[in-house]
């Protein structure tokens, strides 16, 4: 009897070091990567993918202070951030934040501050400066548990700046951030060539979305009958930011497409159309347009 009651402790032991240990890597920070215009301010989350047992939290992120000004740093209502008071220490590129409180968290994710910084007025587009990670280290309210800094994975950011999104240098329509995106320079392409091929030449790929230097002309994915109401039918495509879409229906391809809908957000990439189930035959054309 004393032999197996050892064995059985024995055991839970081992099953406790093994949770603990793969607890040691359960933890992530990371920073944003961001995007910035000469003389532009932008805001850079620093985030946490799981809070649960955390009640401190203190990392250091170094960046390029002839690039870089710190403008300000805040925990924003309604983020996890809020949940802990904050400390911050900032000098010659070298940012120490601390955020704290007393007991520890049962659970959360999400953002733990939004650091604003502005780019020197002076800045060349496509300077950049990392946002490195480090001293990072997590505790609970007794310090015990979480202190390791090997307890916590890292993932450094990054600031490039980019032209404002509004200009264009060539007055081609094609945006210098967009030109930039898919070539060496912020006036490279030309809106009327078509390099990859698809039909649509480089003006047409950006209002698209699409990607200019592969052959990905923009398409309705695939069409569905719905699950909740196998009447209804729903189209889905790959939608982009700043696009809003128009849908198009018609039973003769020889007698010209109907509007049935017009402004569908990017953001679903989908449309339901509840009438033209009746129908024995039919096609559905959906254009793309700059967001308004």
């Amino acid at each position: 009897m004393d032999v197996k009651h050892n064995r059985v402790r024995i055991t839970f032991f081992l099953l406790m070091v093994l949770s603990a240990v793969g607890n040691l890597f359960a933890y992530e920070v990371s920073v944003g990567q961001e995007s910035v215009f000469p003389g532009g301010t932008v805001a850079v989350p620093v985030l946490l993918d799981d809070a649960t047992d955390v009640a401190v939290v203190q990392f250091q992120i170094n960046y390029d202070p002839q690039l870089l000004t710190l403008v300000s740093l805040t925990n924003a209502p309604a983020t996890l951030g809020s949940q802990f008071a904050l400390d911050v220490e900032d000098d010659d590129g070298v940012l120490i934040v601390i955020l704290y409180r007393e007991d520890s968290l049962l659970s959360g994710s999400g953002e733990l501050v939004s650091i604003m910084f502005e780019a020197n007025s002076g800045a060349e587009v496509q300077m950049e400066s990392a946002l490195l990670l480090a001293e990072v280290s997590l505790s609970n309210h007794d310090g015990k548990d979480l202190s390791w800094v090997s307890s916590v994975t890292a993932l450094h950011g990054l600031l490039q700046v980019m032209p404002p999104s509004d200009l264009d240098s060539d007055g081609d329509g094609i945006p210098d951030q967009w030109e930039l995106q898919y070539s060496d320079g912020a006036t490279n392409l030309i809106a009327t060539i078509d390099p990859d091929g698809d039909g649509f030449d480089n003006f047409h790929e950006y209002i698209a979305g699409t990607n200019p230097t592969n052959y990905d002309p923009f398409a309705v994915s695939h069409i569905e009958q719905s699950i909740l109401d196998p009447q209804d039918i729903i189209l889905r495509w790959n939608g982009v930011s700043g696009r809003v879409y128009n849908i198009y229906w018609t039973t003769n391809l020889l007698d010209g497409f109907t509007q049935i809908q017009t402004n569908v957000s990017w953001a679903g990439g989908c449309f339901t159309d509840r009438v033209h189930h009746v129908e024995s035959t039919g096609f559905y054309k959906v254009d793309v347009q700059l967001k308004p």
